[in-house]
């Protein structure tokens, strides 16, 4: 078996990438609408929004956005989530990618 460890380029690999939020419930709604205005403001247009209850409190929610299949720039996605984190309500912001098979 071999594996291979070479590293993923995000700006030229086919992945799905989304951007989660944990947030307070009570911000959800608005948050959520941020999130997609934001992302799409930034040339990443957003395939779904999910809002999920979290594990870490009863008052708080994950509110995930899955990407159109697109390469993005790691850089860019970065300051989009900073920007994002900064909200308030926004508990923890961050961004993630997994490969097709």
């Amino acid at each position: 078996m071999v594996i291979d460890r070479t590293p993923i380029d995000e700006r030229t690999s086919e992945a799905t990438y989304s951007v989660r939020l944990t947030a307070s419930s009570a911000t959800a709604d608005a948050l959520r609408d941020h999130l997609t205005e934001r992302l799409e403001a930034a040339n990443y247009p957003v395939a779904e929004v999910e809002v999920e209850e979290s594990e870490l409190a009863d008052d708080k929610v994950e509110i995930v956005a899955t990407l159109v299949s697109t390469a993005v720039e790691p850089k860019e996605l970065d300051v989009v989530v900073a920007d994002l984190g900064k909200r308030p309500g926004v508990d923890y912001a961050t961004w993630e990618s997994s490969t097709k098979d």
